[in-house]
C-alpha cells in the first residue's frame, strides 16, 4: 500500500556493497542514477503550515498531519511507522515525507474532499473520475464520511428500489423516446 523508502534504501545499501566487503554496516554511497528525484510541489494543496508531505507520482503535498490522523486510522498508522524509524525518514521542506503509491491527481481529489468537502462533486457523466477516485481512496484510507457521502451521491443515479430506477430510466429517455444513460449519468467507458 505505501511506498517504503526504508526498504528502497536497504536495497540499495545491499546493492552497493560486494559480497567480501569487511565493513557490512557502513553507509553505502547512493547512487545518482537510483538517487530518489526530488518531487515537484502541488501548486493548490500547499499550506505554509502543512507539518507532512505526501508524494505521490512526481508530486508532493504540504498537508496537516493531524488532518489526515483524524480522519484515517491507515494514513495514522503510516505515519506512527515514519515517526518510529527516525533515521530513516526523509523531508521535504523540513517536513516528514509519506510516499503513497496513489496518482497525484486522485491523491489531489481524496485530500479536497478531506478540507473542502464532496459537496462540489457532480454525479454527471463529465465527473465519472473524480467520483471514482474518492470512493476508491475514501474506502482504502477508511475515511468513512467521504465514502457515506459519495455512495449517498451514487444513490440518487444508481437506485436501488425499482421505483426509483424506473424514474432514472424516463429522466435517460429524450423526448423522441430514444434511450441515452451516457449523456447525463457518470459511467466508466
Amino acid at each position: 500500500m505505501f511506498k517504503s523508502s526504508l526498504a528502497r534504501r536497504i536495497l540499495l545499501l545491499l546493492c552497493s556493497m560486494d559480497d567480501f566487503s569487511t565493513n557490512r554496516h557502513a553507509e553505502a554511497p547512493v547512487k545518482p542514477e537510483l538517487a530518489a528525484s526530488v518531487p515537484s510541489r502541488h501548486p493548490d494543496l500547499w499550506f505554509s503550515d502543512g507539518n507532512i508531505a505526501l508524494v505521490a507520482g512526481g508530486l508532493y503535498f504540504n498537508v496537516h498531519l493531524g488532518l489526515l490522523c483524524r480522519h484515517s486510522e491507515p494514513l495514522n498508522e503510516a505515519i506512527k511507522a515514519l515517526a518510529a524509524d527516525e533515521k530513516q525518514t526523509r523531508l521535504i521542506e523540513g517536513n516528514v515525507v509519506l510516499e503513497l503509491d496513489d496518482h497525484p491527481k486522485d491523491l489531489c481529489r481524496f485530500l479536497m474532499a478531506l478540507y473542502d468537502g464532496v459537496s462540489g462533486v457532480r454525479y454527471d457523466q463529465t465527473d465519472f473520475e473524480s467520483v471514482s477516485a474518492l470512493l476508491r481512496l475514501s474506502t482504502k484510507y477508511s475515511v468513512e464520511h467521504v465514502r457515506r457521502d459519495i455512495l449517498r451521491g451514487l444513490s440518487t443515479i444508481w437506485p436501488r428500489t425499482l421505483s426509483a430506477w424506473e424514474f432514472r430510466e424516463a429522466d435517460a429517455t429524450d423526448p423522441s423516446g430514444v434511450y441515452k444513460p451516457r449523456c447525463i449519468y457518470p459511467h466508466p467507458m
